[in-house]
């Protein structure tokens, strides 16, 4: 794939922002934007949620399993009970 002029200028920017925590894009589970607008802040309750999945995960339980497990756990998200969250899955995967 060609590289265009500009395109080393745009990855530069992008790793200065990341490397001052700011937001770059579609925040992750486990790190909301904070009250700023701009910078991204750790979410503990459901980094312990990846967290416990990975664990799960690791211990070789599906992730079926591992979703009704968090369930039984009462580990919940910003937005939705965290067993039900694709996103959750696909870090503990």
């Amino acid at each position: 794939m060609p590289e265009y002029p500009l395109d080393h200028v745009d990855r530069a920017a992008l790793q200065a922002k990341r490397s001052r925590g700011e937001l770059t894009g579609k925040p992750r589970l486990g790190t909301p934007v904070a009250a700023d607008g701009r910078t991204l802040e750790p979410h503990p309750p459901e980094r312990r949620a990846i967290a416990r999945a990975q664990e799960l995960r690791s211990a070789g339980l599906s992730l079926r399993a591992i979703s009704a497990q968090l369930a039984t756990e009462s580990f919940l998200s910003r937005a939705a009970p965290c067993c039900r969250s694709v996103s959750l899955m696909k870090r503990a995967a």
